[in-house]
């Protein structure tokens, strides 16, 4: 099994993107934080790489662009963000390998290219300035320091058993 296939077993069925917290209170400090490496701008075109159910669209002020696009490997992930999200455009798919022939103010991914390969992060950037004007901003937050990384990938960070062997990842 391929290190791709093996990511896409594990998030297949989960729920949610595995952020640190889920309380009520999180996700609108959590996109304050996060929004201070977008320097008060408020992008038109966003591309979102890992964009999970939605639960920071809002929060991000994604949902004032004029065009945005969510890009999971999480079919249920992106089933409940088009529940509450209708109108966004929304692809089930690999963020390493993802490629259009827009270009976007705004290339977003957080909390997910800890889980590529060099492999696969190299294709991921190269895929991303394809898609970058020279205004553009491309943006990966929240990845955790290497100490972190597998207790995060198997969910014990978050409270959660998943089965995962270290030699997965």
């Amino acid at each position: 099994m391929t290190k791709l296939e093996k990511w896409s077993k594990y998030w297949q069925d989960l729920q949610t993107p595995l952020h640190r917290s889920n309380g009520e209170n999180f996700y609108p400090q959590y996109a304050a934080e996060l929004k201070i490496l977008l320097k008060d701008s408020t992008p038109r075109r966003v591309l979102e790489l890992g964009c999970g159910n939605g639960d920071l669209y809002q929060y991000m002020d994604f949902d004032k662009a004029d065009l945005y696009k969510g890009i999971d490997f999480s079919a249920a992930m992106l089933a409940d963000f088009h529940q509450k999200y209708p109108h966004v455009e929304l692809e089930c798919g690999d963020a390493s390998a993802y490629r259009d022939d827009r270009q976007y103010d705004l290339i977003w991914s957080n909390g997910v290219i800890q889980y590529f390969d060099y492999k696969m992060l190299a294709n991921n950037f190269a895929n991303v300035k394809s898609m970058m004007n020279k205004d553009s901003v491309f943006v990966c937050a929240s990845v955790p320091w290497k100490l972190h990384k597998f207790p995060s990938m198997t969910g014990e960070s978050y409270g959660i058993k998943k089965k995962c062997r270290e030699g997965d990842g």
